[in-house]
């Protein structure tokens, strides 16, 4: 059969792993560096973030307009952002 000529590698089947969710876009709205907290303006609205979530960069040295990735998880007050990553 023409199966049998194949061999055991080109017989096996590729998973693809299923696209990652795309995480929310946004752009840094206001920044109080005094007081380590910000506010992501995106889509959804404004979104809360703490210096201790920005992650390949400082706090204090960014600055508001700057493109960033985020995640959402829920706060004491409702959403916040987490890992925050510059783009």
């Amino acid at each position: 059969s023409i199966s049998g000529n194949r061999s055991s590698r080109s017989n096996r089947v590729r998973r693809r792993r299923s696209p990652a969710r795309s995480q929310p876009k946004g752009v840094i709205a206001r920044l109080f560096k005094d007081r380590e907290y910000g506010f992501i303006q995106s889509d959804g609205g404004e979104v809360y973030f703490h210096k201790n979530s920005v992650r390949g960069m400082s706090f204090q040295s960014l600055k508001e307009g700057t493109r960033v990735e985020f995640e959402l998880e829920a706060g004491n007050d409702g959403w916040q952002a987490s890992r925050v990553i510059i783009k």
